[in-house]
């Protein structure tokens, strides 16, 4: 009996840890996405009582053409990344003589 108590309380610790590290990925992300945003006030702020050739409203436009941009262009390399690092088979190619 305090076998299967210790699975399931294994078991139970380790879906805790992989439902933490995708909430944690997840709150990363979206503020990954949100990084145009915020540095678009950084830069507006700065145009604003700094002496740049550029007005705030420019920075706004830079900073929300870049942020459409990244939004519609999606880049597959760190899910390809991802499933050869669970598959194994990324450590096939680090050892590999060049």
């Amino acid at each position: 009996m305090t076998k299967s108590i210790r699975i399931a309380k294994t078991l139970l610790i380790t879906y805790y840890a992989y439902m933490l590290e995708y909430r944690a990925e997840l709150f990363l992300w979206a503020l990954s996405g949100a990084l145009p945003f915020i540095l678009m006030g950084v830069w507006m702020q700065a145009a604003q009582t700094g002496e740049f050739g550029l007005k705030s409203i420019d920075f706004a436009r830079y900073f929300l053409a870049a942020f459409i941009v990244r939004q519609t262009n999606v880049v597959w390399v760190i899910w390809e990344f991802e499933k050869e690092v669970v598959q194994g088979t990324l450590s096939n190619r680090l050892l590999q003589p060049l």
